[in-house]
């Protein structure tokens, strides 16, 4: 067996020496043609062409058979030999799989409920993960039932009931359909292939590299390989010269690297000290021996770490400076940092001629920053493990489109899926977003008197333009979608037929078919819309017995869609990639990062499985729930053996301390039981100190407060009552409004809010008074404001805080209003509501207008009035009025005493301030508040308008922002305006 069984040691490039040893060993074109070598990813099959490739000095040549065991589909893929001529029911496809088992989860109650749709999906997903586990540890769920202990707990009770879904149900939908589960297949093939092997064995070279072994059928097909006339196994990274001790210590301990390689062996039934190093990988293996045996010393057996106490036998080796050429070790201070840093690093390789460089790192949020950092220098990445679809843009728009079937906020929604560039309605997208924003702002903003689609084409009637284009060009092109609102149930594969065809249709820019076929172009172009054409595919040819309710479409495909990761073709030629620990076995660079060495991301997390115990996954045979630590902790004992090789980690990542990995922990012990730290120097290099340094430095300048000074032509001539409280507070937000005429648009289909309670209320009070401005109020004219009421609030009652909060509430204040207003009223009295005063004054060569609107005032007919506000919300207090921070009350008290109200005398011997509250909930539903000053004089109070007034008819006098901070506006629509984060940093986190 010593010429069976082989090893490519780490440090050395696996996918090179392993093509040097089979081209001298064929010796001849047609030998190594005929040659079969088995990896374990297609990604590791492609690396090792281009290794031939390379070995060959890119001479025409005739490659050998490469395949990949882990991406077996059919018979094609192992081209077998079957004896009997036989053949192996169809793979049940995937999502066909997904679908059957999503229905039955969907019909089976856990804790007295049934699952929703979009929790059969996840359930299934995860009782597909199991199954597929079981299946590949050669057990079956059969097996699994007969280890569940007699006395289970309730929960335990249920598992054990649900997972009958895969143990009798999954058998009887497979033999009903004809088909056979994938991975069931998967493995049938395997060992079709390794008894035809071992029944015609072929006189062909049949080698199988790179793979660990992990699985039992790959472990038959191993053996049977090396009983071959020519057959080899490769095994990947098995460390050489162990002794027994330590060897025995690493069968034992299962999250050690050499652990899955340790089982393999002994299910081959083959001694360690029988795996030979490939001929081609030994002078590496000896000139690389150094850094092998400090990776040994950090990655030794938990039972053994004792040893590092008295590191003696190798201290030579472990203290040559020889050994840590080319090691580096940078620990950032954050996530951004990190990025930064291997950004850097990756450029710095890609401006060496012929150099490549690839960044291993299971930390998807950091190979996503560092993406981001290259561009930053114009750079892109092949990056393996892609992006979800939902990131893409064909899948953002399929989201959309879907949300409109189930949504609650249709408008919203609707505006949303318009923003997107591939909705184009049948006409240009330019135009179609210009028609589109016009119907955004003038009838889809605040809050709508429509609730639907339907709604909102009644009230587009009375505009002939808009109405068409929405009728024609959005109703028309989403109608089908919007029928499966109206639906009590339908299947997932209907839903997914519809979105697909409406999807296209959408985004034509144009009605004829060319429009059409190159909205087709548009949708599905590029791997992302290969991805969702795919999926939308797979769920209209294998969703039909699915059902579902319309409302739990949008979150269904949601969930399959955040699920589908998009891979952008492989390039051999990319210098640099970003690449998972597996893919990067057989894949050589000139610098190669390791990047995220924090525990929980590198090794892993040990997931926790809700299906079953350790003890019950060890009797059927699962791995150990910490073996993906021990898979893990081979690619980093591989990668961290190469010649230049960099580890990274944060030291705060998402704003939170981190804990190094495990590995990065024994490192530092050993290299302290060495006393070998100026050796491996955790430091950055200087040229990247400096870098960064520079970086760190341009720090943004502050920047001084705003301080518009506008020509007086420019400046408002009209001042109302209620920007007098602007001026004084924040005059900036008065330029902006009144000069720069500058709005907040309203929400899209914005909810109900204080602001429409207040106008509301205010416009049924006022139409109510108007009726009846003298006299006392009889009770039973309660009745008539509720109407009145009613009635204003009528358009609005499909909001359920309109009908279900505000109308109760107006019937109490109702009752309140009768009553307490007739303490206002006798036969002299008048009421006027939302009256209207101006006072002109002239200021130098221009005349300014001071303007009021009161709610209401009332004249007493014996010279003393009464100004009443009404408030939904909350009031101003008394000092506040009283030292002119809320002087809207005052400005309207001083024109009504200098006449400013034509309706009332033009003198007055007393006015009385008050703010009605009007809660309309609570024991009273409202309160009356006095807020007149104790020492009132609305002379001076018009006296001291003018000189505000005056202040800023002055060309020189700025328009400040919130010049007081302590006497700001509780809320303002400028202050980003403003930036007064940039300028006054210390309020920054104030909103």
């Amino acid at each position: 067996m010593s010429d069976r069984f082989f090893t490519i040691p780490p440090g050395c490039d696996f996918a090179t020496d392993l093509a040097k040893g089979v081209i001298e060993a064929a010796q001849n074109p047609l030998a190594l043609a005929r040659t079969q070598i088995f990896v374990p990813s297609r990604r590791a099959s492609r690396a090792l062409s281009a290794a031939f490739l390379a070995v060959s000095d890119g001479k025409a040549m005739m490659l050998p058979s490469i395949k990949a065991i882990g991406d077996v589909e059919d018979e094609a893929e192992l081209a077998p030999v079957y004896l009997d001529g036989g053949s192996l029911p169809p793979a049940m496809p995937e999502m066909r799989r997904l679908c059957l088992i999503a229905a039955q989860v969907r019909a089976f109650p856990m804790g007295g409920e049934k699952p929703s749709e979009v929790q059969a999906f996840m359930l299934a997903q995860a009782l597909i993960h199991l199954f597929d586990q079981v299946q590949n540890a050669d057990s079956s769920m059969e097996e699994l039932a007969s280890f569940w202990p007699e006395e289970l707990a309730s929960h335990w009770s249920d598992i054990a009931q649900f997972l009958t879904i895969l143990s009798q149900f999954w058998p009887q939908i497979l033999a009903e359909e004809g088909k056979m589960d994938p991975v069931a297949r998967r493995i049938a093939l395997l060992h079709q292939q390794a008894e035809a092997w071992r029944v015609n064995p072929p006189q062909t070279p049949v080698i199988i590299a790179g793979s660990t072994g992990s699985l039992p059928a790959t472990q038959r097909l191993m053996k049977v390989v090396a009983n071959l006339p020519q057959g080899q196994i490769v095994l990947p990274g098995l460390m050489p010269d162990l002794s027994s001790d330590d060897w025995q210590a690493i069968t034992q301990d299962v999250v050690h690297p050499m652990h899955p390689l340790a089982s393999t062996l002994a299910a081959l039934d083959v001694p360690y000290q029988k795996v030979c190093v490939w001929p081609q990988s030994r002078q590496r293996a000896d000139d690389n021996f150094g850094r092998m045996r400090f990776l040994q010393e950090v990655l030794r057996p938990a039972s053994q770490t004792d040893k590092w106490r008295d590191i003696k036998s190798d201290v030579a080796l472990l203290s040559d400076k020889k050994t840590y050429q080319g090691f580096q070790r940078i620990d950032a201070q954050d996530s951004h940092e990190e990025a930064a840093i291997i950004a850097l690093l990756l450029r710095r390789e890609l401006e060496k001629e012929g150099h490549k460089a690839i960044l291993v790192t299971p930390d998807r949020q950091l190979a996503k920053m560092v993406r981001s950092e290259l561009r930053r220098f114009a750079i892109e990445i092949d990056d393996s493990a892609g992006a979800p679809l939902s990131q893409s843009a064909i899948g953002s728009y399929v989201m959309m489109l879907a949300r409109l079937v189930s949504s609650t906020d249709i408008i919203t929604d609707l505006c949303v899926l318009a923003g997107h560039p591939f909705s184009s309605g049948g006409m240009m997208r330019t135009s179609f977003r210009g028609q589109f924003d016009k119907l955004n702002i003038r009838h889809l903003r605040g809050t709508l008197t429509f609730s639907d689609l339907a709604g909102l084409q009644e009230h587009l009637k009375g505009n002939a333009g808009l109405s068409e284009f929405f009728d024609n060009h959005i109703a028309a092109h989403l109608a089908d979608l919007l029928a499966l609102r109206d639906k009590d149930e339908v299947s997932l594969g209907a839903c997914a037929a519809i979105l697909g065809r409406v999807a296209e249709i959408f985004a034509a820019e144009g009605q004829d078919e060319t429009a059409t076929s190159q909205s087709v172009q548009k949708c599905w172009a590029g791997p992302e819309g290969d991805a969702a054409a795919s999926l939308l595919a797979d769920l209209e040819s294998f969703g039909s017995d699915f059902r579902l309710r319309p409302q739990s479409f949008a979150l269904t495909l949601t969930e399959l869609i955040q699920k589908t990761d998009v891979r952008k073709p492989y390039l051999d030629q990319s210098r640099l990639a970003i690449l998972g620990a597996v893919e990067a076995r057989m894949i050589s660079a000139d610098l190669v990062i390791l990047a995220g060495l924090n525990e929980g991301i590198w090794p892993p997390k040990s997931g926790q499985d809700f299906w079953m115990n350790q003890s019950m996954a060890e009797a059927i045979g699962l791995p150990h729930k910490q073996w993906r630590i021990a898979l893990s902790a081979h690619d980093f004992m591989m990668a961290a053996s190469l010649p230049n090789i960099v580890l990274t980690r944060a030291r705060r990542q998402n704003d939170r301390p981190t804990l190094p990995s495990r590995w990065l922990v024994r490192m530092d012990a050993v290299i302290q039981a060495l006393q070998i730290g100026d050796l491996v120097n955790p430091d950055l290099p200087d040229d990247l100190v400096a870098i960064l340094a520079q970086r760190k430095a341009i720090q943004p300048m502050p920047i001084a407060p705003p301080q518009p000074k506008p020509p007086l032509s420019h400046r408002p001539r009209r001042i109302s009552a209620t920007q007098f409280d602007t001026l004084m507070a924040d005059p900036y937000a008065l330029y902006a409004s009144k000069i720069l005429r500058l709005r907040s648009l309203p929400m899209i289909n914005e909810p109900p809010g204080p602001a429409l309670k207040g106008t509301l209320f205010h416009e049924a009070l006022h139409e109510f008074v108007s009726q009846h401005p003298r006299g006392k109020l009889a009770e039973e004219l309660a009745g008539e404001l509720m109407s009145i009421a009613e009635r204003h609030l009528a358009p609005y009652l499909h909001h359920y805080e309109v009908r279900y909060f505000w109308m109760p509430q107006i019937v109490q204040l109702a009752h309140w209003f009768i009553s307490h207003d007739n303490a206002f009223r006798h036969d002299n009295a008048f009421s006027m509501t939302e009256t209207k005063g101006e006072i002109t004054i002239e200021v130098g060569e221009r005349s300014i207008t001071l303007s009021a609107k009161a709610d209401r005032i009332i004249d007493h007919g014996d010279g003393t009035a009464s100004i009443i506000d009404y408030k939904t919300g909350t009031i101003p207090t008394k000092k506040n009025v009283t030292n002119g921070r809320a002087a809207q009350m005052l400005v309207e008290a001083a024109l009504l005493e200098k006449g400013g109200f034509s309706d009332t005398k033009n003198q007055l011997a007393a006015i009385a301030l008050s703010y009605w509250k009007l809660r309309g909930r609570g024991a009273p539903p409202a309160e009356i508040t006095d807020v007149l000053p104790k020492e009132f004089d609305a002379g001076r109070i018009f006296d001291a308008m003018v000189a505000l007034v005056t202040r800023f008819e002055d060309e020189d006098m700025p328009y400040l922002s919130e010049p007081d901070p302590k006497g700001r506006p509780k809320y303002s629509d400028y202050r980003h305006l403003a930036r007064i984060k940039e300028w006054r940093p210390q309020e920054a986190d104030n909103e």
